[in-house]
């Protein structure tokens, strides 16, 4: 959680943007960040945040931290 917040912040990217960007609300994110909710609810967020990710050209090394390759360690996310 604390290296996609890393992520979010270098790439500028608000958790209002990114709820808008994976079809969730600001608080269904604040509340996987704060590890609230269900196990269930915090796999399928997370699911969900890896796919977004993805498509960015970013994905999740073993300890979790977002690794940027290409064209995507160039440009914002958020843009």
């Amino acid at each position: 959680m604390e290296r996609v917040q890393a992520y979010m912040r270098e790439q500028s990217v608000s958790q209002t943007q990114l709820g808008n960007q994976i079809g969730l609300s600001q608080q269904h994110i604040s509340r996987w960040i704060f590890g609230r909710g269900t196990a269930e609810t915090r796999q399928a967020l997370e699911q969900k945040i890896q796919a977004w990710l993805t498509k960015r050209g970013a994905t999740l090394d073993h300890s979790g931290a977002p690794v940027l390759s290409g064209r995507a360690a160039a440009r914002p996310c958020g843009r």
